[in-house]
């Protein structure tokens, strides 16, 4: 897989999807976002080529380009959206998810288990709880 100058890895090109980079876009959905369907999934792009379309029988997602070709949004079918940023690269829209974003996700994902814990241990005390937070996720956002 092609690497962007700053080192982080191409996930796929949005002009070569659906084609060549449909193993790509769908490894890029598994072990990005944790969509385990994606190995059989149909890939189609919309007439206006803005919209691609990621669907099995039984899920769906959509990555819908930005106006300016700077970013694009991942809709997945149960609501869940995710910002994709958009490169252009030898005349080719090259897709990448951020790793900031990715520790941020997990960052989310661990707040919500400490806000779970805090909230069952601490919860006739809403400030200390807010202040409790706060401080571990400052505390953690540099071991991810």
């Amino acid at each position: 897989m092609a690497e962007e100058k700053s080192g982080q890895p191409q996930k796929f090109s949005w002009n070569n999807v659906p084609g060549e980079d449909n193993e790509n876009l769908k490894n890029f959905l598994r072990e990005e976002f944790g969509i385990d369907w994606t190995e059989d999934a149909k890939i189609t792009k919309s007439d206006d080529c803005r919209i691609i379309h990621i669907f099995t029988d039984d899920h769906s997602a959509e990555i819908i380009m930005g106006d300016k070709e700077k970013k694009a949004i991942l809709k997945i079918r149960d609501g869940e959206t995710h910002n994709l940023k958009v490169k252009e690269e030898d005349g080719k829209l090259n897709i990448y998810f951020s790793s900031i974003c990715k520790k941020l996700l997990e960052l989310k994902d661990l707040n919500g288990i400490i806000m779970g814990y805090l909230k069952r241990r601490y919860k006739d005390k809403p400030i200390k709880l807010i202040i409790i937070a706060i401080l571990i996720t400052i505390v953690a956002l540099p071991l991810l």
